[in-house]
């Protein structure tokens, strides 16, 4: 009852639902602030990964070794500590960079690539 009167009287909340989604998602926020205070963003970052993304890293590696990377410990870290679309797009400019003829060393490009948080070209002006 209360909630069906509160949502009425504040119709820009929307629905019951959607107040508890918005609470929701308020306290997601606010818990990750607190645990990049406590534990640092590296640390969060590869705990986001393993609770988040677990077969991302892995579809990343195949993706890359499909493209002729020898995926070793220090790239799958690195893939790893990052977050999915930094790599996402990393990938993205190694292929296109491939297709261009314009890379003699696809596992240094891709290092740097993810270093520098490098999109491909198509992406650049959005």
């Amino acid at each position: 009852m209360f909630s069906s009167n509160f949502t009425k009287n504040n119709p820009d909340l929307g629905s019951p639902d959607a107040l508890s989604q918005q609470v929701a998602e308020r306290l997601r926020q606010a818990q990750a602030q607190e645990l990049v205070k406590i534990i640092g963003k590296d640390t969060l970052v590869d705990v986001f990964q393993v609770l988040f993304f677990p077969d991302v890293v892995s579809e990343f590696c195949s993706e890359l070794e499909d493209l002729g990377v020898p995926v070793d410990g220090k790239l799958r870290a690195k893939i790893r500590g990052n977050e999915p679309t930094v790599v996402r797009h990393a990938i993205d400019a190694l292929k296109e960079a491939l297709m261009q003829g314009r890379v003699d060393n696809p596992t240094g490009f891709i290092h740097h690539a993810i270093q520098g948080q490098w999109r491909p070209n198509s992406l650049k002006n959005l």
